[in-house]
C-alpha cells in the first residue's frame, strides 16, 4: 500500500497528473474513498451539511427555514417537495424544527449536477445516455453523466462546468461524461471525461469550490488527472500533451515524468514522455497594425516564430476565445504564413494566433482586440504628391480624415501587391504630410477616408516613388 499512499498524497499536494489508465482509476477510486466525510446520520447535529456513503445529501434546519427554502437553496429549485416530504415522512414541510436532519435522495441532487453547452458553431450531435437519442447541439443545453458530444469537421463546442472549468471541443472530435458532481461548494468538484479522438483546451477549476476540482481525462492511450491548469490534449495515433499553466505528471507504459509549464511531450506506441519538448514562444504583434480600424482589405501580420512549422488562429467574441466565430492554418512554405485577412461583420472581435513545432505542439497563444470596421464607399481618396529637393509633400482635396500608409516594400500576397511595413499617417482636411525621401530609394503610398469610428472608405491607388541616385 506504501506506493498507493505516496500516488495519493502527490495526487492531493502537487495538483496535477496524468496517470495510465489503469493506474489513474485505482487511484482515483482511493481518492475518492478518502474525500467521503465519515460522519454518521446521528452526528449530523454537529455539523450544517453532511453526506453518508450512499451520496444522499444530509441537511441540518436552520431556524426559520421551511422545506422548500432547504430545497431552493440545495437544488435551486422546490420542485420535488413532495418526494423529499415523503422520503423524510414530514407531515408539515413549513414547520420543521431547528437541529432536524433532512435527508434529499442522491438522485435528486445529481439533477442538479451538469454542464452547459456555453457555445456551438458547425455540425455537432448531442448523444443522450438516458433516451439514447441524438440531438443537435445548441447554446444552453444541460449535459448529464453519460451524454456524449461528436463533432463534425466544422464543428466547435464549449462545455462550461460549476467549478468555471471550461472544455473547447475542436472539430472531429468525441467525448464522453463519464463523471460528473459539482453541486456542493463544500466538497471537491468531480469531473472525468472519456475522450475517443480529435482535441480538447481545457481551463480547469477557477471556482469557490472549497477543495480543488479534481478532473480527469480517459483516452485510449492514457488517462490524465488534473487539477487547476490550462494545456491542450490531443487524441490521434497517441497523445500530444502541451502544458501553457501548472503542471501535469504523466505514467505511460512503465515510465513516469513532470512536464512543467512550457514543456510538452507525446505518449504513445513508439514515443517516450521522458523526452520533452519546449512549447514555442508567442508570436509578436508589429507595431505598425492598428488593430483598433480593420477593414476586409488589410493583412493581420506577425513576425514568424523560430522552428515553426504553421500556425493555427482563430477570431472570437471574448477574450478567452470561447465564441470562435472562425479559425485558420497557415503553413510556413507559403508566403503568407505570418499573415491573415478578416472577413467579419463589423463589430468587436479578439483574435489569437499560435505556432505549432514539428512533433504538433501548440505554443503559447499570443492575441490582440481588434474592432472590424465596415467598407462603405468602393473608391479611395486620390493623393496629390509632389517632391522637391528631396522632401515629399502630400496632399488631398478629400473633406474627411485620411489614414495614409507609408512603405518601402511591396510583397505579393493573394494575388494583389500589399505594403507588408508601414507607417500610419492621417492627414486632415486642408493639411499636408512633408517626408524625407533621402532614407531609402523606393517609396509607396495608399490611403483610405475614415468615414466614422466603424466605417472606413477603400483603398484608393496605390502610389509609387523611385529616388533618383
Amino acid at each position: 500500500m506504501k506506493p498507493l499512499i505516496l500516488l495519493v498524497r502527490l495526487a492531493i499536494t502537487r495538483g496535477v497528473r496524468v496517470l495510465s489508465r489503469q493506474l489513474a482509476a485505482g487511484l482515483l477510486a482511493a481518492v475518492s474513498m478518502a474525500l467521503l466525510p465519515t460522519t454518521t446520520i446521528a452526528e449530523a447535529t454537529t455539523a450544517e451539511t453532511v453526506r453518508s456513503d450512499n451520496r444522499d445529501l444530509h441537511v441540518v434546519v436552520k431556524p426559520g427555514e421551511s422545506l422548500n427554502s432547504i430545497l431552493q437553496r440545495e437544488l435551486e429549485s422546490a420542485v420535488d417537495w413532495k418526494l423529499v416530504a415523503r422520503a423524510n415522512k414530514i407531515a408539515a414541510p413549513d414547520k420543521l424544527l431547528p437541529g432536524d436532519v433532512i435527508v434529499i435522495p442522491y438522485s435528486l441532487v445529481q439533477k442538479r449536477n451538469y454542464a452547459q453547452l456555453a457555445f456551438t458553431k458547425g455540425t455537432a450531435e448531442l448523444i443522450r445516455a438516458v433516451s439514447q437519442t441524438v440531438e443537435k447541439v445548441k447554446q444552453g443545453l444541460k449535459i448529464f453523466v453519460g451524454d456524449g458530444i461528436k463533432t463534425g469537421p466544422d464543428g466547435f463546442v464549449s462545455l462550461t462546468f460549476r467549478d468555471s472549468s471550461l472544455v473547447n471541443v475542436q472539430p472531429n472530435s468525441a467525448i464522453i461524461v463519464e463523471k460528473l458532481d459539482c453541486f456542493d461548494k463544500t466538497v471537491s468538484c468531480v469531473i472525468g471525461l472519456r475522450a475517443s479522438e480529435g482535441e480538447l483546451n481545457l481551463d480547469v477549476g477557477r471556482a469557490d469550490f472549497e477543495k480543488p476540482t479534481r478532473f480527469t481525462i480517459d483516452t485510449p492511450h492514457a488517462s490524465a488527472a488534473v487539477r487547476g491548469t490550462r494545456f491542450d490534449f490531443e487524441v490521434r495515433d497517441g497523445n500530444v500533451l502541451g502544458v501553457t499553466e501548472g503542471e501535469v505528471e504523466i505514467s505511460f507504459a512503465g515510465q513516469s515524468s513532470t512536464i512543467p509549464l512550457g514543456k510538452g511531450t507525446l505518449a504513445g506506441e513508439g514515443r517516450s514522455i521522458s523526452t520533452v519538448y519546449d512549447l514555442l514562444l508567442a508570436a509578436e504583434f508589429p507595431e505598425f497594425i492598428n488593430f483598433d480600424r480593420v477593414s476586409t482589405e488589410d493583412l493581420l501580420q506577425w513576425r514568424a516564430v523560430a522552428d515553426a512549422r504553421r500556425y493555427l488562429g482563430a477570431f472570437a467574441t471574448d477574450e478567452s476565445m470561447t465564441n470562435v466565430v472562425t479559425t485558420f492554418a497557415n503553413g510556413v512554405g507559403t508566403q503568407d504564413a505570418t499573415v491573415a485577412t478578416s472577413d467579419l461583420q463589423p463589430g468587436d472581435y479578439f483574435f489569437a494566433v499560435r505556432a505549432v513545432d514539428e512533433n504538433g505542439l501548440k505554443g503559447f497563444t499570443a492575441s490582440k482586440k481588434l474592432r472590424q470596421v465596415a467598407i462603405d464607399k468602393d473608391l479611395g481618396p486620390d493623393l496629390d504628391i509632389e517632391v522637391i529637393d528631396q522632401k515629399m509633400e502630400i496632399r488631398s482635396d478629400s473633406q474627411r480624415l485620411l489614414e495614409i500608409h507609408v512603405g518601402n516594400e511591396l510583397q505579393s500576397i493573394k494575388g494583389l501587391d500589399r505594403l507588408v511595413q508601414y507607417k500610419t499617417y492621417q492627414l486632415e482636411p486642408g493639411k499636408s504630410i512633408e517626408l524625407d525621401v533621402r532614407r531609402h530609394p523606393n517609396w509607396y503610398l495608399t490611403a483610405r477616408e475614415i468615414l466614422s469610428e466603424r466605417s472606413v472608405s477603400s483603398y484608393g491607388g496605390l502610389y509609387e516613388y523611385k529616388a533618383v541616385r
